[in-house]
C-alpha cells in the first residue's frame, strides 16, 4: 500500500459545532423548525444537499438552506472545527513512513482547503479529492481499496460508515 485516504469530518476533525450551528442558522433565518441535536448530528458526513432534500423534499428550499448554511459556515463555522488529539502527529508519522496522504470529502474544496490550512494540516496531505459519487471511493469496483488518480493503492480511514477498510 502506498497511500492513505482520509476523510475530514469525524476523522481528522470534529466539525459538530460549525456544522450544527450553520444548519441552525439557516433554518432559523428561514423561520423553519430546527431538528433536535441528535437529528442535527446526522447531517455530519453525508452531503448536506441530500440531508436537506430528505428533510424538506423541496429543491428550492434546499437551495436556500444551502446558501444560508454556506454563508455562516464560510465565515464562522469552518473555524469551529476541533482537530482530534494526535491527528497532526499521525499525519506526520504516516508521511515520514512514505505514505501518500489523500483527503476525500464531500465538503466543497474551498472549505476543506481553508479548514486544513487554518489548522495546519495541509503540508502532510499531497492531494485533495472531492467525492462525486454516492459510494465511498473505497467501494469503487467492489473492493475495499481506493485507488488514487495515478493507480496506486490507498487504504481508507473514515468515520462516516464506521466500517474498517484496510
Amino acid at each position: 500500500m502506498t497511500g492513505v485516504l482520509l476523510d475530514l469530518d469525524g476523522t481528522l476533525t470534529d466539525p459538530k459545532v460549525g456544522i450544527t450551528g450553520s444548519i441552525r442558522y439557516a433554518l432559523e433565518t428561514l423561520d423553519l423548525p430546527v431538528p433536535t441535536e441528535a437529528e442535527l448530528l446526522r447531517f455530519i458526513g453525508p452531503p448536506l444537499r441530500e440531508n436537506f432534500d430528505r428533510l424538506f423534499g423541496d429543491a428550492s428550499l434546499t437551495q436556500r438552506c444551502l446558501a444560508l448554511y454556506r454563508e455562516r459556515f464560510g465565515t464562522i463555522g469552518l473555524y469551529e472545527n476541533l482537530v482530534f488529539d494526535g491527528v497532526p502527529e499521525m499525519l506526520d508519522a504516516l508521511k515520514a513512513s512514505g505514505y501518500r496522504l489523500v483527503l476525500a470529502t464531500s465538503k466543497p474544496h474551498v472549505f476543506a482547503r481553508r479548514i486544513l490550512d487554518h489548522f495546519g494540516l495541509t503540508p502532510p496531505l499531497q492531494r485533495h479529492s472531492r467525492r462525486r459519487t454516492r459510494r465511498h471511493p473505497c467501494e469503487q469496483g467492489g473492493t475495499d481499496r481506493a485507488y488514487s488518480g495515478d493507480g496506486r493503492d490507498c487504504a481508507a480511514i473514515r468515520h462516516h460508515d464506521r466500517r474498517p477498510t484496510a
